[in-house]
């Protein structure tokens, strides 16, 4: 329940932001490629096994989970934390 409460979040924040993004569902028994992705490249918390999902990465570049994402919105340092380009041009 919590995980899909974070999903949630998580997207209303990206599309609240309009920030473009693609989603993907490892859930789905017929696309092992993203689940498999997110495993060998996101950091599992101590105690896990795998990490859970929502994981953040922009392309191929491991952004975070759910809770480096909250902290990057309560620092107001969403950009940085998503690898995104600031509007005059700096990262």
């Amino acid at each position: 329940m919590e995980i899909k409460k974070n999903q949630e979040t998580l997207l209303r924040i990206l599309n609240g932001h309009k920030i473009e993004f693609e989603e993907f569902d490892i859930s789905d028994p017929g696309q092992d490629g993203p689940r498999e992705f997110m495993r060998a490249n996101a950091q599992a918390k101590p105690g896990q096994k795998f990490p859970l999902p929502p994981q953040i990465f922009n392309e191929d570049v491991y952004c975070g989970g759910f809770d480096e994402f909250h902290e990057a919105i309560e620092s107001e340092s969403l950009d940085q934390f998503l690898k995104l380009e600031s509007q005059n041009g700096q990262s």
